[in-house]
């Protein structure tokens, strides 16, 4: 493994933004901003072919986000949020394949997300008993420019990166039992990639091999959370995939097939808390 080593990274992460506010229910807004994420430790000091004298010599990667915006309340029972993002990432941390066929990483990537992300929150009842909200998101994730030693990338999807997401609950507090609440839920994730462009290929009864782009359909499951409150005493239980959907949390695709991360079949969990 690579010898005993300090490595120190500094950077700075301003962000400017304005806001305006055209009356007491609707305002603008913008923004740009820099963040950086160092590359991990398990990367830097990762275990090769050998022993290493010195650490991989990576950077951090940057990102620049440039978002546009609004907020909007029509009436006392509707409420939007609405944004537009560019979100551009330089020197992201990239797998590369050497001639020796040995996998490095190297600050090679260049990434751009784009999309709009809302939220909608509606009470149809004054005494607002009945809480609707909803949000998501519709993005692009591409590769500007990755190439990993044996093919080139750039222009394409991300892998495992869905276009859209969404969450909705439905919170109801009865006016007839104070203290009690019940939340559903419901989580949905669209389709996506699970490798790279035409990184999967297909031979034909006629010879002919076709490539093909490995994907998972995505999810969408139900939740239901419940609390009563007495006093000090707060009972609470909720069942997760309340249907029992057979899903994954993530999909890759390795070795000539999609490996899945399974998510959780239907489960039950209930306790009690006392607060002091």
């Amino acid at each position: 493994g690579p010898a005993d080593n300090r490595t120190d990274y500094t950077s700075a992460s301003p962000k400017i933004g304005i806001n305006y506010n055209i009356s007491a229910r609707a305002g603008l807004y913008g923004n740009i901003s820099k963040g950086f994420a160092p590359p991990p430790t398990s990367t830097l000091y990762r275990s090769g072919t050998g022993t290493r004298e010195e650490v991989f010599h990576l950077k951090p990667s940057a990102y620049y986000n440039y978002e546009i915006g609004g907020y909007f309340s029509f009436d006392q029972h509707l409420k939007l949020d609405l944004s537009l993002y560019d979100l551009e990432g330089r020197d992201v941390l990239v797998s590369y394949q050497t001639p020796e066929e040995t996998t490095d990483y190297r600050n090679a990537g260049k990434t751009r997300s784009y999309g709009v992300e809302y939220g909608i929150q509606y009470m149809p009842l004054k005494n607002e008993n009945i809480v609707v909200s909803h949000s998501g998101t519709y993005a692009r994730h591409r590769y500007l420019e990755y190439t990993d030693g044996s093919e080139d990338h750039s222009g394409t999807d991300m892998e495992q990166a869905p276009r859209y997401q969404a969450y909705t609950a439905v919170s109801y507090t009865p006016g007839f039992l104070n203290g009690w609440n019940v939340l559903l839920q419901h989580e949905f994730r669209g389709k996506y990639n699970s490798s790279y462009k035409n990184s999967a290929s297909e031979t034909q009864n006629d010879g002919t091999v076709t490539t093909y782009t490995p994907a998972y359909k995505g999810f969408s499951i139900f939740n239901i959370k419940t609390a009563y409150r007495f006093h000090s005493v707060e009972l609470w239980a909720q069942m997760l995939n309340v249907f029992d959907s057979l899903y994954a949390v993530k999909a890759s695709y390795a070795y000539g097939r999609n490996t899945y991360m399974p998510g959780n079949p239907r489960t039950l969990h209930f306790g009690i808390k006392y607060h002091f």
